[in-house]
């Protein structure tokens, strides 16, 4: 079943009014509570979710990590079939990860490439001007295109893009071709979020508490 966010909206009870001082008060409330609502970042998650806010799947996730499998997000995009999140209670959300289904027959890379290069335009329009990684650092032969899918296997080939938003809550965005250990070839889309020292701090906390 879908975890979906629900909001909540105080109100004064009909029939008994409210004094302006009452008024003036709800009225901070309901400011305070608007700022923080859920759905405002990436696939519609809250930047301040923590697990619990998440429906996570608890048999693939490690929590000690603060890494968790995700069963849905609130908007997700047709692109992508399998989402986690690195998130800690206190602090939210410190990263977004998505990943498409693989791309069968294609050892040459043109299919998952353009779907990056696609995605890519996508998120420049929202983001700004990213910079696009196009290496490969293997020898002649391994470099060759009929090999593209084994050199990106054994690490010898990037082919992604990499943004720096100037973003309140996002501070990199990473897209990035992947492979299994078959040369199947994915896509996938990350984004770091939050303070990074704050993020570090609960991940040490957590690894602490289980000592």
């Amino acid at each position: 079943m879908k975890k979906r966010f629900l909001f909540m909206m105080g109100a004064c009870l009909l029939g008994g009014g409210c004094s302006d001082e009452a008024s003036e008060s709800l009225d901070n409330k309901l400011g305070e509570e608007l700022s923080i609502q859920p759905g405002n970042g990436p696939f519609g998650l809250s930047y301040r979710a923590g697990p619990s806010d998440l429906d996570i799947d608890p048999e693939s996730s490690t929590p000690d990590t603060g890494l968790y499998l995700l069963n849905s997000v609130p908007s997700p995009a047709s692109e992508f079939e399998t989402y986690g999140a690195v998130a800690f209670e206190k602090v939210g959300l410190c990263e977004i990860r998505s990943i498409t289904p693989q791309f069968s027959n294609d050892s040459l890379g043109s299919s998952v490439t353009t779907l990056a290069d696609k995605l890519a335009d996508a998120l420049t329009s929202k983001y700004g001007e990213g910079e696009k990684l196009d290496v490969c650092g293997g020898g002649s032969i391994s470099c060759q295109q009929q090999f593209w899918a084994m050199s990106v296997m054994n690490g010898e080939r990037v082919y992604g893009y990499d943004w720096k938003p100037t973003h309140e809550h996002i501070r990199e965005i990473n897209l990035f071709v992947t492979s299994d250990n078959l040369a199947q070839l994915s896509l996938r889309l990350d984004y770091k979020i939050g303070d990074e020292k704050a993020c570090e701090n609960a991940l040490n906390s957590v690894r602490a508490s289980n000592l």
